[in-house]
């Protein structure tokens, strides 16, 4: 399989999918798409990685952000999607794709990369946390969070947003480890010198950011009072069916329990004296112990055994609204997963439907 050629390829498509699309974007553009290609490269030469691990861990890197070009939220499925369209369309193994559409999935936010090429892609969509221009790219996504977000920070709180990542923040490499976590403690005590000066002054007249610049808001639907009144209602909809299940569920296991136990004390000491009563007590019991089973298996509640990484939030399978399904996630995930609903809009809306 010609690997160059089909890299060459996705490059060409990438560059004209951000090229021609309607959405720009200050932060996640071909710039920071260019960056991660480079720096996986950079890191892959390091670990010396075959030439089908090279091939696919940069094709993940040309795509892990194309899909900002179609949405914003959950754009790492879209991306992935859109890498499985191409490149079968180019003739690459299923299991390949499989695994670039794995390491895309790993760039979401709690990064959770399962083996050595997504650590690497992983670590080099974060490169420049270690790197002088780490304050440009910052700006940058403050830029972008305003214009589609609706987020405007003062300086204070914007030093401190960056802070409180870098702090959580760590590499997945050890490469990363070694070369760049120093540079990367290095911009956390420029950022801290930052926040000391501007709390002093208990105003934020004076910028030390780079000047925000002025970007054309990106669209986003609105939702209205009805939107909030709607989901106020299903919600209480759906409480109240679950009520009357656990309700009637609450009768028969209580209408059965008293049958089995007059049977048992009463009908029992007489079966001797009639034959003929065993087989209907029998059935009756029976019947009694089925209804029984079947009202506890209606009242239990479905627990998510799956303990993958969470990458899309609006999934079923990891909806942060039902305990069933995030009871056995890391409380640092789950507690992720809450900050991005508050952030964004748009997951809220379908997390709750």
């Amino acid at each position: 399989m010609n690997y160059s050629k089909i890299e060459k390829d996705v490059a060409e498509f990438v560059r004209n999918t951000y090229t021609t699309s309607e959405k720009q974007y200050p932060y996640h553009n071909l710039s920071h798409t260019l960056d991660v290609v480079q720096h996986t490269s950079g890191i892959g030469e390091y670990y010396l990685l075959s030439a089908p691990e090279q091939f696919i861990v940069r094709v993940a890197a040309w795509f892990h952000d194309l899909g900002y070009t179609e949405r914003m939220e959950n754009h790492e499925d879209v991306g992935a999607a859109l890498a499985e369209k191409f490149l079968e369309t180019h003739g690459v193994d299923q299991s390949d794709i499989e695994m670039v559409k794995n390491c895309i999935i790993a760039t979401h936010y709690p990064q959770h990369p399962l083996n050595n090429i997504e650590e690497i892609l992983c670590d080099a969509d974060m490169f420049h946390l270690s790197k002088k221009k780490y304050f440009d790219r910052s700006q940058s996504l403050r830029n972008e969070w305003a214009a589609t977000r609706g987020k405007e920070f003062s300086d204070l709180e914007w030093i401190r947003i960056n802070i409180a990542f870098l702090d959580k923040h760590s590499y997945h490499t050890e490469y990363c480890r070694v070369n760049l976590e120093k540079i990367k403690q290095k911009n956390i005590k420029k950022l801290r010198a930052l926040e000391s000066e501007l709390a002093s002054r208990e105003s934020n007249e004076i910028g030390l950011l780079p000047a925000q610049k002025k970007v054309k808001p990106v669209k986003q639907q609105e939702y209205g009072r009805g939107v909030e009144t709607f989901f106020r209602i299903a919600s209480g909809n759906h409480i109240k069916l679950s009520g009357m299940a656990d309700n009637k569920a609450h009768i028969l296991l209580s209408i059965n329990s008293i049958i089995i136990s007059v049977v048992l004390s009463v009908l029992a000491k007489k079966l001797g004296e009639g034959s003929y009563l065993i087989w209907p007590t029998f059935i009756l019991l029976l019947v009694c112990l089925i209804s029984i089973v079947f009202a506890v298996l209606t009242t239990r509640p479905k627990l998510s055994k799956n303990k993958s990484r969470p990458h899309t939030l609006n999934d079923q399978d990891v909806n942060l609204l039902f305990f069933g399904k995030f009871h056995q996630m890391e409380e640092e995930t789950y507690q992720s997963g809450i900050r991005e609903l508050m952030v964004d809009r748009n997951i809220l809306y379908q997390t709750l439907t």
